[in-house]
């Protein structure tokens, strides 16, 4: 069956293996650690997915060579998946965050799939280098017709007086085609160094004028890998503390961001 006919979701990989020297808030910069992290990935994928998900698109943005990448092509296919592989050499200056940076991606990736996809396909970007070990519960938690699927964080009371605290999860993000194009292409720069903060703004102006915005993830999503900006293992104690927290707050006081 045909992309053009088939429109159940795609799942966006992206990636950055040859990061710049010059890019802060990257305690995980070999390239040889990161390549590594993002074929970790990959195959967890490949069996993880739902059947429905069909199309694994993996973009990166430093250049890299991606020829062990497109070896990976037949192992996708053996387990009943398409595997794209788009690499390109980002223009955004490094500067700017990396959170601006993936946002590059999502705009290239986003005009790659709207060549090759309905504007309803849900996309389902997920930061390449970790492993969402629930990733089917969380694409079978989707509410029907959403535009964009989306986990913030907001404390009552608190806001931002403590940091942090008006927040739109970037690790896994879900949204259609058109919904990009409509909402988000284009934006990474006005969203600031600290992208999710500025996300969580763009969304909530989005939400006000009638967007299908689904601010909080029914399902907690639980991580596998190591976070770049603090080279922490997302299997830490201190990880599976905030993750049972927010994962209890869900079910008791779903209407709590945390």
């Amino acid at each position: 069956m045909s992309a053009k006919n088939h429109t159940p979701g795609v799942l966006l990989l992206t990636a950055a293996i040859d990061t710049d020297p010059g890019m802060r808030n990257n305690q995980r910069s070999n390239s040889d650690l990161r390549r590594g992290d993002y074929k970790d990935g990959l195959k967890h994928y490949f069996s993880a997915l739902p059947p429905e998900i069909e199309d694994i698109l993996f973009c990166e943005n430093t250049g890299a060579d991606l020829t062990d990448f497109e070896s990976m092509k037949e192992e996708a296919a053996r387990a009943g998946r398409r595997l794209h592989i788009h690499g390109f050499k980002g223009q955004t200056p490094a500067s700017l965050g990396k959170g601006v940076c993936e946002f590059e991606i999502l705009d290239v990736s986003n005009r790659w799939l709207a060549e090759r996809f309905p504007e309803e396909t849900p996309v389902w970007k997920i930061t390449g280098r970790l492993i969402l070990r629930n990733v089917s519960a969380l694409i079978r938690s989707r509410p029907k017709n959403a535009e964009v699927y989306v986990d913030m964080r907001s404390v009552p009371l608190i806001g931002e007086k403590l940091g942090g605290n008006d927040w739109a999860e970037m690790r896994m993000i879900c949204y259609t085609i058109g919904a990009y194009q409509r909402y988000l292409q284009g934006k990474g720069p006005s969203c600031g160094y600290v992208t999710e903060k500025g996300l969580f703004r763009l969304l909530q102006e989005v939400r006000a004028v009638g967007a299908n915005v689904q601010p909080r993830f029914r399902v907690q999503p639980r991580f596998s890998g190591i976070c770049g900006g603090s080279n922490k293992d997302y299997q830490s104690l201190e990880y599976q503390l905030k993750d049972g927290v927010r994962a209890v707050s869900r079910v008791v006081v779903p209407g709590l961001w945390l």
